[in-house]
C-alpha cells in the first residue's frame, strides 16, 4: 500500500509568505495587509467586545441570519443573495470551489491578492494572470483573458494590497 499523496495541483501552491512586522531599521510597523490598525483599537470596538464579552462562550449563528437580513434591509436585497464567511479568504475559497474545478480557469490580476492563486489552485482550476497597469487593475485586459473556460474573476476594489482604486 502507497502513503497518500496530495493531488497534484496542490503542490503548485507557494506557501503564504506574510508581510513583515518590521521596518528595514526594526521598528515595528503595523501590516496593513493584514488589517493591522497603526491607530489602535477604536473605542468602538472595545466597547462591542465588551457588550458580548458575556456570551463569548457560544459558537456565532454560521449563518449570520441577523446580519445578512440588516444587510439585505440596508441595501434592498434579498437575505438569501448574500454570501456570509469568516474573512474573505473563506468567501473566496467559496467562490473557487462551487464555481471552478479542473480544466476550468480563474482570472486574477499579477498584483492582487496573495489567496486568488491559492483558492484557484486548490480546486485545480488554472489561474490567468492579467497584468497591471502601474499596480492598477487593467479591466480591459481581464476582459480580454477571459475564455469559454473562465468561471470566476477575482477583483477587489480596491486592490488589495495596492490599494490602487478602479472606477
Amino acid at each position: 500500500m502507497s502513503a497518500p499523496a496530495p493531488k497534484s495541483w496542490i503542490m503548485g501552491i507557494a506557501p503564504y509568505v506574510p508581510g513583515r512586522a518590521t521596518s528595514e531599521d526594526g521598528r515595528k510597523v503595523a501590516k496593513l495587509s493584514s488589517n493591522e490598525n497603526p491607530f489602535g483599537t477604536p473605542d468602538a470596538a472595545r466597547a462591542a467586545y465588551r457588550d458580548a464579552a458575556t456570551h463569548l462562550e457560544r459558537y456565532p449563528d454560521a449563518a449570520a441570519v441577523d446580519l445578512r437580513a440588516a444587510l439585505a434591509s440596508h441595501y434592498g436585497v434579498e437575505a438569501e443573495r448574500l454570501i456570509y464567511g469568516t474573512g474573505s479568504d473563506e468567501v473566496l475559497h467559496l467562490a473557487a470551489g462551487t464555481f471552478a474545478g479542473p480544466g476550468d480557469e480563474i482570472i486574477h490580476v499579477r498584483y492582487g491578492f496573495a489567496v486568488y492563486e491559492i483558492a484557484t489552485r486548490r480546486v485545480g482550476a488554472t489561474p490567468v494572470v492579467v497584468a497591471d497597469r502601474d499596480y492598477a487593475t487593467d479591466v480591459d485586459a481581464i476582459l480580454a483573458a477571459v475564455t469559454e473556460k473562465t468561471k470566476v474573476v477575482f477583483v477587489a476594489n480596491p486592490n488589495n494590497p495596492t490599494g490602487t482604486y478602479s472606477t
